[in-house]
């Protein structure tokens, strides 16, 4: 049974999250109505208080229901008041005009094309001219030429104008609003490369991470210098999580391996650091509690400064958390509950930035975490080891299993992979990063002293090019990687429910448990055979624009037909249709040239695709259809013409301009669906629930 009792920060964290969740979709869309169902629950608990008291009751489990509650209305709350966007001074909250902006570089980072760098900058001040400036908050992103040197910690004056990130405008691709939001950042700032002026002294109101920001920086370059690119470009995201000088197929092959937590930083190097720095500090007496106490701050003080240093993601801040506590309740002789100290270091961080549970860092980070303190010990105790070398090796086998286990299953759900040989990896990896960090760490503290930086640099540069060959070699097997995987919502739940009943049946392998294992099999591979039943029978047609043209893809059970104006039509939707196909199995795929004006017939439904207006002559012979695309821009006049071809559902196209859009709403018949290709995105059609009883369902 598990004790509530000894895990109050757990007991704590759970309605928290829970509350957070709810925010995040929409319950209370106000702080104000926060506070009055606050107000309400809050005289609700005080009454049913009294009436228990008043009854001679147990009150223990009315103080947990207070307990969950509070809770779960504190991170309502939290999500609430940490919102961007929400100062008085914040960028989205000022006009939308040229001015000037008073920006520091956050991250520098080239974009896939390679042709541009992203830039992630906090703006500091806003004026119409340069030296009078306004307060003003927030972060934006900006995009700029590859060629232009930007130094994170940097302070900059340039002219431009923002202007909100846009909706995602597919249904299956990536949602850049979404991903952008969780940042933080609401805005993208439109500034040329010309108008950039660096300020030479920056202001005394700059953040503070600046100074930390620009400290990496300087190590980085100092790296930089002395090793080969590959070597640079590992190192430093070993010491300082610095990944944008990554070679892309260094990072292609640890990727294929299951190495890439190795590069960024997160638990294992704080780990290493709180180790090293303990042990150095050793000569402290033990026996008197002001040394011990000294030793556990000095320890946390380094611990923190390494994890500043290295970016403040959510895995370095996580483990820096946990460290800390650790740390000092075992100077203080206090045998601090492993779950307990995990859950306190969730806790601070969700309670200081509740948009941190959606990162993927940090989502992977606790998961792995919570696998390997469960999990580990259970698997090292099944093979004992006489031998030490054999005995670490399992060691480190387990302890990849372990967090396999507990991350496996998002893995395949946001990345579509699983690398095969994980285990192989993590012996190489793991002893050849632990050298490599700390020998890393000595060589910048060493780089005044020449003669002791160029023995360190040697031995480092043998061990970077062992680890990137070995890394390498390993990516190289056959079948190395589990490619084009995907997993429903329903799965990844199921998924780890069946972990959680494997922990509890491996903590006590009782018969109850074991009947829930076997449902839960059962479950899941019931579940599995519906969603490959639906599969084949599906048929769905995805609309997208590119540019002035549509691209028609149907998807009839495992097979897809393309439609497209031209070839150059085919390679803008090629990303898109590599999700689409993983996401829906589709396993063949035919390609084929619009005609001018096209008519579908699809199990029972047919489309019509208007990319001209048909002669005063050709109307009376023109096919009604369930679904009419229009991609063409028409006359007030013909509207009624179109909308008479129409069964079910009309889409217009890029080319229908959003006049005509809404002289088509004005006149919409009831009966009739309307989708504006122009401001909503793409449409994704399932023409199984498309029926003459039951409304058009596609999502935009």
């Amino acid at each position: 049974m598990i004790q509530w009792q000894e895990l109050p920060f757990v007991r704590l964290l759970l309605p928290f999250i829970a509350g957070i969740v709810l925010a995040a979709n929409g319950c209370l869309a106000s702080i104000s109505s926060v506070y009055v169902l606050l107000s309400v629950l809050l005289c609700f608990t005080l009454l049913t208080y009294f009436a228990w008291q008043s009854l001679g009751l147990n009150g223990r489990r009315l103080n947990t229901f207070c307990l969950f509650l509070g809770m779960l209305l504190m991170g309502l709350l939290s999500w609430k008041v940490h919102l961007p966007g929400q100062a008085k001074d914040h960028l989205v909250k000022q006009a939308q005009t040229q001015q000037y902006y008073l920006i520091h570089i956050d991250q520098v980072k080239l974009t896939r094309s390679q042709k541009n760098k992203q830039v992630l900058l906090t703006i500091l001040g806003i004026g119409s001219r340069p030296g009078q400036w306004e307060a003003a908050s927030g972060k934006a992103v900006a995009y700029l030429p590859a060629d232009l040197y930007l130094s994170p910690g940097s302070c900059w004056i340039t002219k431009g104008s923002w202007k909100p990130i846009a909706p995602a405008k597919s249904p299956i691709g990536f949602d850049y609003q979404k991903y952008m939001f969780r940042q933080g950042i609401l805005a993208q700032l439109q500034i040329e490369a010309h108008a950039l002026c660096q300020l030479q002294q920056a202001p005394p109101w700059r953040p503070l991470r600046s100074y930390f920001i620009a400290f990496a920086h300087k190590q980085a370059a100092k790296i930089k210098r002395h090793f080969k690119e590959d070597q640079a470009g590992v190192l430093a995201a070993l010491v300082l999580g610095q990944k944008n000088e990554l070679n892309p197929k260094i990072k292609a092959d640890y990727a294929a391996v299951g190495a890439m937590h190795v590069l960024a930083v997160s638990g294992m190097h704080v780990g290493i650091v709180a180790y090293f720095v303990h042990f150095l500090l050793g000569f402290l007496l033990k026996e008197k509690i002001e040394q011990r106490i000294l030793k556990a701050m000095l320890s946390i003080l380094c611990i923190w400064l390494f994890a500043l240093l290295s970016g403040a993601s959510p895995s370095v801040l996580r483990a820096a958390t946990m460290f800390s506590i650790f740390l000092l309740g075992r100077q203080l002789y206090r045998q601090a509950n492993i779950w307990n100290v995990i859950a306190a270091s969730a806790f601070i961080i969700l309670f200081f930035n509740p948009l941190s549970l959606f990162s993927l860092g940090f989502q992977f980070s606790y998961l792995a975490l919570a696998s390997i303190v469960y999990f580990q010990p259970i698997l090292y105790r099944q093979i004992v080891w006489k031998n030490r070398g054999l005995d670490y090796a399992w060691q480190l086998t387990a302890l990849g299993i372990a967090a396999q286990l507990g991350t496996a299953p998002l893995s395949i759900y946001y990345f579509h992979q699983f690398p095969t040989y994980f285990s192989l990896s993590g012996l190489v990896v793991v002893p050849l990063a632990t050298i490599v960090l700390v020998l890393g760490i000595l060589f910048l503290l060493t780089y005044p002293i020449p003669f002791l930086s160029a023995i360190i640099n040697s031995i480092l540069a043998l061990l970077l090019e062992a680890m990137n060959k070995s890394m390498e070699y390993i990516a190289a097997l056959p079948a190395s990687v589990l490619s084009e995987l995907q997993i429903s919502d329903w799965t990844l739940l199921l998924l780890y429910l069946l972990i959680i009943g494997f922990a509890f049946w491996l903590k006590k392998p009782s018969r109850g448990y074991s009947l829930l294992l076997v449902g839960l099999i059962a479950v899941l591979t019931t579940v599995r055979i519906l969603e490959a039943q639906q599969r084949e029978r599906q048929v769905i047609c995805y609309l997208h624009q590119d540019k002035k043209e549509i691209v028609i893809n149907w998807i009839l059970g495992r097979g897809a037909m393309t439609f497209a104006a031209d070839e150059q039509a085919l390679v803008s939707i090629r990303y898109l249709e590599e999700q689409l196909f993983r996401l829906k199995g589709v396993q063949e795929q035919q390609r084929y040239t619009l005609s001018k004006n096209p008519y579908f017939n699809i199990t029972d439904k047919t489309i019509l695709l208007l990319q001209s207006m048909p002669k005063p002559e050709e109307w009376q012979s023109l096919p009604c259809a369930d679904i009419v695309i229009l991609n063409k821009d028409i006359q007030a006049s013909e509207c009624n013409k179109i909308q008479d071809l129409v069964g079910q559902l009309l889409v217009l196209g890029p080319l229908v301009s959003e006049k005509t859009g809404q002289l088509f709403l004005s006149q919409k018949p009831p009966d009739m669906d309307l989708f504006q290709m122009r401001k909503d995105g793409d449409v994704l059609i399932n023409l199984k629930k498309l029926s003459n009883s039951q409304k058009t369902t596609y999502r935009f």
